[in-house]
């Protein structure tokens, strides 16, 4: 919970931020893995392991800037 409410709270976010996702992700990963899956849960696994390239894609695509130059 301290890794996810630390992205939350930061002014700026740059995509190498995303690694502290690592953690809570490897945590659920392992308690799925050993107590079996929610029908739901694998998907949103997977949706924030691609959160940070699925935002910069779009980013792109709506022509956004999402970094300072």
């Amino acid at each position: 919970a301290l890794a996810v409410a630390t992205l939350l709270v930061l002014p700026r976010l740059l995509v190498y931020d995303f690694a502290l996702l690592l953690l809570p992700l490897i945590l659920m990963a392992r308690e799925g893995l050993s107590t079996g899956w929610r029908p739901w849960e694998r998907l949103v696994l997977i949706l924030c392991w691609l959160a940070p390239l699925l935002g910069l894609v779009i980013a792109v695509m709506a022509k956004i800037q999402i970094a300072l130059s």
